[in-house]
């Protein structure tokens, strides 16, 4: 990943998300993530012992509802 880019990509355990402005998430094992949008302050946290891809969608289509509220 180039320099500077806003491209989505992975590095020192951190995934660079897709969006207009530079948002980043932690995935850990088993549902564990923390999404971070440091342009809001918005930061989601979620601790689980699962591994379920509905429950990480609708984790995704939560971020989605809460951010689009503060742009």
């Amino acid at each position: 990943m180039k320099a500077g880019s806003h491209s989505p990509g992975y590095g020192y355990q951190v995934w660079l998300s897709m969006a207009k402005h530079r948002t980043f998430e932690l995935r850990g094992l088993r549902g564990q993530f923390v999404i971070v949008d440091p342009e809001t302050k918005l930061v989601l946290v979620q601790t689980a012992i699962r591994s379920d891809p509905v429950a990480d969608r609708e984790l995704f289509d939560l971020w989605s509802a809460i951010s689009s509220q503060l742009r």
